[in-house]
């Protein structure tokens, strides 16, 4: 079909597409539990600390594919969806994986035995699948897609620097961490503020880092994190609090009254 005047389309609002990661036991769960009328995909156990939230436990790929398609074809009223967490999704890919393949290890897995880290590109259809799912829910049915993961801290190798550790969502598979990473419009890595102080003097002065109990949300890159936002106007740091204010306000999302 030819390029006209007529293909020219003008952009619009749309539901919105944001992963939060962060350190074990900040928050991330209870935080998208504030947002109001949402539903959870919930792939860890341990949820039902939380009084009459809606959610859908997953056990399996089909598990998660299925609740999508329910999502799509119903008309269920939610207004966020909460994948908590693709963390821990990514085991369930994996199990399927050993399971088509018929093999005890990863390294197995792909043609002529596998090898050569095959693996990550066997999990690539599947994981397109579950996105290409959750995007049609998003731009179909207005639905928010909330990502909550782990981090982790992983080495990086720039080739005009020394090597040094950021913190990463923790996925095994860097090829998927991508995808998801190009997909999302936010990237918001969930911390406690680290500050530094000098300890000792001349030569021998160094930095030490001191933790604090206070909760913030990095919006953009830093040496340390990963982290983008693609809405203009918002803070590149926001603190938490314990009914999230910032974080729902920035992105004008509905919390729990």
């Amino acid at each position: 079909m030819a390029i006209t005047l007529e293909s020219i389309k003008l952009s619009k609002k749309s539901a919105k597409r944001i992963l939060v990661y962060g350190v074990q036991g900040i928050g991330k769960t209870k935080l998208a539990r504030l947002l109001d009328n949402s539903l959870f995909l919930c792939t860890e156990k341990g949820f039902g600390d939380f009084e009459n939230q809606p959610y859908i436990e997953i056990n399996t790929v089909t598990d998660i594919i299925e609740a999508i398609t329910l999502l799509y074809e119903e008309e269920t009223g939610f207004e966020y969806l909460v994948i908590d967490t693709i963390s821990a999704m990514e085991s369930l890919i994996h199990e399927k994986m050993l399971s088509d393949w018929n093999v005890e290890s990863l390294d197995k897995v792909g043609t002529n035995g596998g090898g050569w880290y095959k693996w990550r590109l066997e999990a690539l259809p599947i994981w397109s699948q579950i996105i290409q799912g959750l995007e049609a829910l998003r731009e179909v049915k207005g639905i928010n897609i909330i990502l909550l993961g782990h981090s982790a801290s992983k080495e990086e190798r720039p080739p005009n620097a020394d090597p040094y550790n950021k913190y990463t969502l923790d996925l095994l598979n860097k090829e998927v961490s991508s995808l998801i990473y190009r997909w999302v419009d936010v990237i918001a890595f969930y911390n406690y503020e680290t500050s530094f102080k000098t300890v000792g003097s001349g030569k021998a002065a160094k930095k030490q880092a001191t933790g604090t109990p206070k909760r913030v949300i990095y919006l953009a890159e830093r040496a340390t994190a990963y982290a983008k936002c693609r809405y203009e106007g918002i803070s590149i740091k926001l603190e938490i609090d314990e009914v999230c204010t910032a974080f729902f306000d920035a992105f004008d999302l509905k919390s729990i009254s």
